[in-house]
């Protein structure tokens, strides 16, 4: 018991400390004007008090650099900063991620900043993020080299970005890993689906890994057949209730947007996507195109790969063989989530990475302790 302690207070320190560290180095992107701008519409400001109060807010709470970097990088970003009718036309894309810009309006409405805000939001959902996959990697395998792996993954540079940034990717990634963790981990069935349903509101593309979950389920146990589809289409339900009553825009207005042209006024909200024009956006979108950094998918293809091979050298029991499966699954829907947009920027995928390398771990710490409780593996036999 007292190691226990000991081990849970190591977790908690790591986790604060990555918390403190991403809010103390803040990756500035043009996207926090849009979440403060939703808050404070949602919170009965003008368009026009809105507009104003988001960049008076940024001049005074950005570095210039990054400030003027914001609203004058880019013809496109001066518009959006001299235009309230471009400002209000950005923010449905942002608006469908509520869960995230309410607790944006929270801290508003109680009188902070909304621009500070969102890092403050995602430097703490980061921080929980990070205690959550520490302790999901004690419970697959031996302190050390949990705490190794763990901290390998979430000092890297993919991972510290989704704490630095105004965005709800940190968000996004502690739900689906909160979910993960009840679903898989602990056995909390009902707690994780509730929590993946959840994440739709932080981002609504996670109902892709909600529907690949779903389809595992249908396909590892007959007798949840029916109970996978009814949580299939639950989860379609949420996005598309979710998608009208916030306002957001269709698929294809937002791959115009992130594709082809800039919304900027109300005309220019239409889809302009052809298959040509989509055909266009594959190859760059594999080289790499449209990111900060470069991604680090095929070192977790490597990893999921070795998880693979354990299982085929191994035990191959039941369980391993579903925790493998799962595997699978998640990446079908990486590969989904990247034909709807192709672009591989590793901080849409965080929560697929974290997933697999749980997974893979529990693989490899179940063959070599044959016999002993397969961590993740004998837990999903359970599920």
């Amino acid at each position: 018991m007292e190691w226990q302690g000991v081990k849970m207070l190591v977790v908690l320190f790591c986790a604060i400390a990555l918390a403190v560290l991403v809010r103390a180095t803040p990756e500035w992107s043009f996207d926090v004007v849009c979440y403060d701008g939703v808050a404070r519409i949602w919170l009965g400001e003008t368009p026009a008090q809105a507009h104003a109060n988001v960049y008076r807010e940024l001049a005074s709470t950005a570095p210039s650099a990054d400030a003027h970097a914001i609203t004058s990088l880019s013809e496109y970003r001066e518009t959006v900063a001299t235009s309230v009718e471009a400002f209000m036309v950005q923010l449905p894309i942002a608006a469908v991620k509520p869960l995230y810009v309410l607790l944006v309006a929270a801290v508003v409405k109680f009188g902070g900043n909304g621009i500070a805000a969102a890092f403050q939001i995602s430097a703490v959902a980061y921080g929980c993020f990070a205690a959550l996959v520490l302790l999901s990697l004690i419970r697959v395998t031996s302190f050390w080299p949990a705490m190794s792996i763990g901290l390998a993954l979430l000092l890297s540079p993919p991972f510290l970005e989704v704490g630095r940034l105004p965005t709800p990717d940190a968000l996004s990634a502690c739900i689906v890993f909160a979910g993960f963790h009840a679903l898989v981990v602990a056995g909390w069935q009902r707690v994780g689906a509730t929590l993946l349903l959840l994440s739709i509101a932080a981002r609504p593309n996670n109902l892709i890994l909600w529907l690949a979950v779903a389809s595992w389920c249908w396909w590892r146990d007959r007798s949840a057949r029916r109970s996978s589809l009814l949580g299939g289409g639950l989860g379609t339900v949420v996005y598309l209730s979710l998608n009208r009553l916030t306002g957001g825009y269709s698929w294809g207005v937002l791959f115009t947007h992130a594709y082809i042209r800039r919304l900027t006024d109300v005309a220019s909200v239409r889809s302009d996507v052809t298959w040509s024009r989509y055909a266009d956006t594959l190859l760059p979108g594999l080289a790499g195109a449209n990111v900060l950094y470069p991604s680090g998918i095929l070192f977790f293809v490597v990893v999921s790969a070795l998880g693979f091979l354990t299982v085929r050298n191994g035990r191959n029991s039941v369980a391993e063989r579903s925790a493998a499966g799962l595997v699978l699954f998640l990446w079908s829907a990486l590969l989904v989530h990247f034909v709807a947009f192709p672009m591989l920027a590793d901080r849409f995928f965080m929560s697929y990475y974290t997933c697999i390398t749980v997974l893979t771990v529990s693989m490899v710490a179940s063959v070599r302790k044959a016999g002993d409780l397969p961590g993740v593996a004998g837990a999903i036999a359970s599920v």
